[in-house]
């Protein structure tokens, strides 16, 4: 543990400016994500719309950004990237407030249809600006370190999150299972949405850490076969979750008739557990490798898969959501550093995107087959399938590593930096290693 500590204290040494501030704006906006996890299907459905909308929600929502992200992916690959962020962050916001302030069906699937944009933006132009900022022998160590941020901060807002509907129907006077008390609930999480803005406002250009080209609009890589394999596996995996895990907070309510206070810590003990785990696996890279560190926690997924499929009760359905969730969580800090590092440094936004696009549409597609499925109550069929889904996945990845040029691609030579390598004086003059002006 003390080495662990230690090797995160040299990281955090080498993140400059930049990194800092997304990282404020990321726990910004992780605890707001925790409140909407708990509350935001649960309000739509007080609104009086069926589960079939909320499939339809995770269909729209997952198709545009499947159509928009790889255009953004490219444009992150040519211009800064630091002011893709920002006008992310301001679309998304934008469009969420409409969602809240909205109640008819058709709206509410517009707005979520155009906040896609903001969407692709932060997912083409996000990674790879905090891959710029930070050394190499770092990134794990980042990465790691985000998921902490998006796992453990989330769960103070779900902890929260089942107790605000009783809070605001008590200063207002109205029934706590109303939609006017679910609403004011969400409307929390949104102003913490607006006000991670202080943060992510004073972002500066990414120093000059890698000299790149700025690239030309194409899909060629530089590992044509490692983006190949990451998009197969990002694709059964997106399939898998995506018939299940975006109505989990449903499927809770309506088959085990658990409260909103329940499913709130439900989701808590989750998100510590991932962020917990998600802090370790820079030392299973280490040992094992990151693409073969990730194989091994994909695998290890499985029986929790089919314990939350095959659950008898309410107890065991916990212990499987609490398991799945976090070793399907956990291997994403090494298969991120891994895709940062196999590629060349002026297409990591169009390979992001790329992956993107696939699990998207893979999204989309499970998302709307599992929104059936609820509007029938056929709640384990689908986990059974995602089951199937996830255990090719975990092929792809272990055909991978019978390559070895597939196999070390995103390996980095190098211990975490001891002094800070920061970029601040830097950044207030910095280089544009894209060469736009």
């Amino acid at each position: 543990m003390a080495s662990m500590i230690f090797e995160y204290k040299n990281a955090f040494h080498s993140f400059n400016r930049n990194v800092r501030l997304m990282m404020v704006y990321y726990a910004m906006n992780s605890l707001a994500n925790g409140i909407a996890a708990v509350l935001l299907n649960l309000y739509f459905l007080k609104l009086g719309l069926d589960e079939n909308f909320l499939g339809s929600m995770v269909f729209v929502q997952s198709l545009g950004l499947g159509l928009a992200v790889l255009p953004f992916g490219m444009l992150a690959d040519r211009y800064p990237k630091h002011t893709l962020v920002k006008v992310s962050w301001f679309l998304m916001n934008l469009l969420f407030t409409g969602i809240l302030v909205a109640s008819d069906p058709r709206l509410l699937i517009a707005f979520q249809a155009v906040q896609t944009i903001g969407i692709a933006m932060a997912v083409g132009s996000e990674l790879s600006y905090l891959t710029e900022n930070v050394p190499p022998a770092a990134r794990t160590h980042l990465f790691s370190f985000n998921m902490a941020l998006f796992t453990g901060i989330p769960a103070v807002g779900m902890a929260v999150a089942g107790y605000l509907p009783k809070l605001f129907g008590t200063l207002t006077r109205t029934s706590p299972e109303g939609a006017l008390s679910y609403r004011l609930s969400m409307f929390l999480a949104l102003a913490l949405f607006w006000l991670s803005g202080f943060a992510v406002l004073g972002l500066r250009k990414s120093p000059a850490m890698e000299t790149q080209r700025a690239r030309s609009f194409s899909l060629k890589f530089s590992r044509p076969g490692a983006v190949l394999g990451l998009s197969l596996n990002h694709c059964f995996v997106a399939l898998a979750a995506s018939m299940f895990v975006p109505f989990m907070n449903v499927i809770m309510n309506q088959k085990y008739r658990l409260p909103a206070q329940t499913i709130g810590w439900l989701f808590t003990i989750q998100s510590v557990a991932i962020a917990f785990g998600s802090l370790l696996v820079p030392k299973l890279a280490r040992k094992r490798g990151k693409l073969a560190g990730a194989a091994s926690l994909q695998m290890l997924t499985l029986p929790a898969y089919l314990l939350l499929a095959l659950a008898p009760n309410a107890g065991f359905f916990a212990v499987g959501y609490i398991l799945r969730g976090m070793l399907a969580n956990i291997p994403y800090p090494l298969i991120d550093s891994y895709t940062m590092e196999a590629v060349d440094a002026g297409e990591r936004g169009t390979v992001n995107a790329t992956l993107n696009l696939g699990r998207s549409v893979m999204w989309a597609v499970g998302g709307k087959i599992g929104g059936t499925f609820l509007k029938q109550k056929l709640f384990s069929l689908p986990i059974l399938l995602a089951t199937g889904s996830y255990s090719i996945a975990i092929g792809v990845f272990l055909v991978m590593l019978r390559i070895p040029q597939l196999r070390d691609a995103g390996e980095c030579v190098g211990v975490v930096p001891e002094t800070a390598e920061t970029a601040d004086a830097e950044a207030s003059e910095p280089v544009d290693p894209e060469g736009i002006p």
